[in-house]
């Protein structure tokens, strides 16, 4: 699938074999959606609120969308492959979850959605990742109780045969952490990359201090990563920027921390489009490991793992949090969810829609 822009038409393509579909989609509802993104990053508009602009943009586009949505499904599609436009912000994953067809098959893993930074074939093609290498990059920062236990959970359920952790907000240099790893786990703060005048001056974090994951730095040595697998549980972490301090660039060769990430051709990533709770975080990390224990390649855990995401209960959620090792956490992150119900806990698009698997052709 596609998008291009001519005057006031926005549209929608899907290629199917040798067959051709378009959508005409609201541009005032996309402008809408991405004022609400936007409005939500800069914190002058709340979940709730944020959740009900996310639903509405759901209702609409997806009904302009659902032709091209029921043609997948009708030729029985094992895959989705998107070309995000300039903005990067459609969320086709989300989308396509809620098909009545395609959600389910997702769910079971029948059916991956992936994004495409770079029209570019991968290195080599998807295997299996059994007892990884491990890297964590983590941050105990406002409000992140499990960021800091993903990784040893991560490790723990892969059966890893290493797991290496550093803070996050500490300078230095990602190959000596990534020279034999084959997993990458980030979890910490960040902003939109289209918060800073150049990507190149991007990185995340809260403030102005030293981090380990910078734009910069990444685009520099990243292809020398061994990373088949990495795991950004940071919010805004599927944004990219079009432009740079001079320009603006109307081209879908947006600079985004996946992308980065990806330049070693191997790396499959999971990242998130708008903000997402630590808790979410940790259950799509242990999905993720449950998946690849049974033998499936990184891209596959990863598209099961957002797949299942939404359908999960309340006693699943319960049962990932007894990975977590220390006592008081995983006590404290019981009670966030203590009044949640049986049913739906991860169901509203704003808490799980917003997860998406990007990789190579």
């Amino acid at each position: 699938m596609a998008f291009t822009y001519s005057g006031e038409d926005v549209c929608a393509w899907a290629l199917i074999g040798d067959h051709y579909l378009r959508a005409r989609l609201s541009r005032e509802t996309l402008l809408r959606w991405r004022s609400a993104l936007l409005s939500n990053a800069l914190n002058e508009m709340g979940r709730s609120d944020c959740a009900k602009e996310i639903a509405t943009f759901c209702a609409a586009t997806g009904a302009e969308i659902r032709p091209l949505l029921d043609a997948v499904a009708d030729a029985n599609c094992r895959s989705i492959r998107v070309f995000p436009d300039f903005t990067g912000s459609l969320p086709i994953t989300l989308l396509a979850s809620q098909h009545p067809l395609l959600g389910p098959a997702m769910a079971e893993g029948s059916l991956e959605v992936r994004m495409l930074p770079a029209v570019y074939p991968t290195a080599e093609a998807d295997r299996p990742c059994l007892n990884p290498a491990v890297v964590v990059v983590s941050d105990e920062g406002d409000n992140l109780l499990l960021s800091t236990h993903e990784g040893r959970a991560f490790a723990d359920a892969v059966e890893a045969a290493s797991l290496t952790s550093t803070p996050a907000e500490t300078e230095g240099d990602p190959p000596v952490l990534a020279k034999d790893s084959q997993v990458l786990i980030v979890s910490t703060h960040a902003q939109p990359m289209t918060f800073f005048t150049d990507p190149y001056l991007a990185h995340m974090g809260d403030g102005d201090g030293p981090h380990l994951v910078e734009a910069a730095s990444i685009q520099a040595t990243s292809p020398d990563f061994a990373y088949a697998l990495v795991l950004l549980n940071v919010c805004h972490s599927a944004t990219g920027s079009a432009r740079n301090y001079q320009d603006t660039f109307r081209t879908a060769d947006i600079v985004s921390y996946p992308a980065l990430f990806m330049l070693n051709r191997r790396a499959v990533v999971s990242a998130a489009s708008w903000k997402a709770s630590d808790t979410v975080d940790f259950v799509v990390t242990t999905l993720v490991a449950q998946e690849l224990k049974q033998g499936l390649s990184p891209a596959q855990a990863v598209a099961r793992a957002i797949g299942r995401l939404p359908h999960l209960t309340k006693s699943d959620v319960l049962e990932r949090l007894t990975l977590v090792r220390d006592q008081a956490v995983r006590e404290a992150a019981i009670r966030r969810i203590e009044s949640a119900p049986e049913i739906g806990l991860f169901s509203e698009p704003y808490v799980s829609g917003g997860f998406a698997l990007y990789g190579m052709l």
